[in-house]
Parts: structure tokens; sequence; C-alpha cells
């Protein structure tokens, strides 16, 4: 599971025409520092590795957990080759900084309940998520418009609506 969404990032980190310096920069305003297009690739590859992670903490939510509400929509998304397919030819490797956004959050989303219910977190997992906080804080400065609306829908799945996502998916279509 997941393998289409690992194999798309690990080929596209390491396609040396790929542009995403250029759209970094581009939101960026002037040419983004090294360390932070660093970064945001980092986030990027660190998401498969936490999209593994959070299928296997699932099941450690329970059954009653809010977090469940955004199963629906996280599993299905990154387990084809169709999800990002226009937007990777466009814009390449830049396309899946929202995706690696949406994963981490969800993913410290997770940790924190778990913590919060006593569940054995393990140190592995502790690292992680010190990693995914720092990495999307950086994520957050280069797509703050994008985050604002991740935040939103994932905000409103977990409580069990989907107005915006919806709409985003909708605005996707159109796109």
């Amino acid at each position: 599971m997941f393998r289409f969404y690992q194999s798309r990032i690990k080929k596209l980190i390491n396609d040396s025409s790929d542009r995403f310096i250029e759209f970094v920069s581009r939101v960026w305003g002037c040419e983004a520092p090294e360390e932070l297009v660093a970064d945001l690739k980092s986030l990027i590859t660190l998401s498969a590795s936490l999209l593994k992670r959070i299928y296997i903490l699932w099941p450690k939510l329970g059954k009653h957990s809010k977090l469940r509400n955004i199963e629906t929509y996280l599993f299905p998304r990154f387990n084809g080759p169709d999800i990002l397919a226009a937007d990777e030819q466009e814009v390449g490797l830049f396309a899946y900084l929202d995706e690696a956004y949406l994963i981490a959050l969800t993913y410290e989303l997770i940790i924190e309940e778990l913590l919060d219910k006593k569940v054995k977190v393990y140190g592995h997992d502790r690292f992680l998520l010190k990693e995914a906080a720092r990495l999307r804080r950086k994520a957050k400065v280069v797509i703050a418009s994008e985050v604002s609306k991740i935040n939103m829908t994932l905000g409103e799945l977990i409580e069990g609506e989907s107005d915006s996502l919806n709409e985003l998916l909708d605005q996707q279509k159109v796109a």
C-alpha cells in the first residue's frame, strides 16, 4: 500500500531536471535559501514513512476516535497512480509539498491522541513527531494559503463534516 506515492517521490527527488527550487523561489518571492529547499524536500521524503506509520498506528486510535473520520479521505488519496498526475506534470516534486504537509499534520494528531490516551509511543515515533513538526513549520511558511485550506478541511473532516473537502475536490476537478 502507498508504494506508488513512495516511488513517485523517490523518482522526483532524484530527477535533476525537476524545477522544485524554481517553484519554491517563486512562492518565496526571491531565491529560496538552500536550507529551506533541503528541509522541504526532507518533508516530502519523510511523508512516505509517515504515511506508513499512520497506517500502522491507525488501529490503536480506537473505534470512537474522531480522527477516524478522515480515513475515507486519507488512505484512498495516496493509493493510486492518478492522484497527483496532472499537478506533477505541471510542477513536479512541488506538487507533493501540500500532501506532505497533510500527512505530517495527520501523523502529529495521531501521535498526540495516542499520548493523551496513554498508549505507549516508542522512541522512533517520538523522533518522527519532532522532525515532522519542525519540517511542517517550514512548509507552512512557503504554502500558507494551501495550509489554511488543509487545516480547515482536516478540522471539518475530524468533526464529521465534508463541506470544505467537497469544495476543495471540486476546485481540483476544474483546475
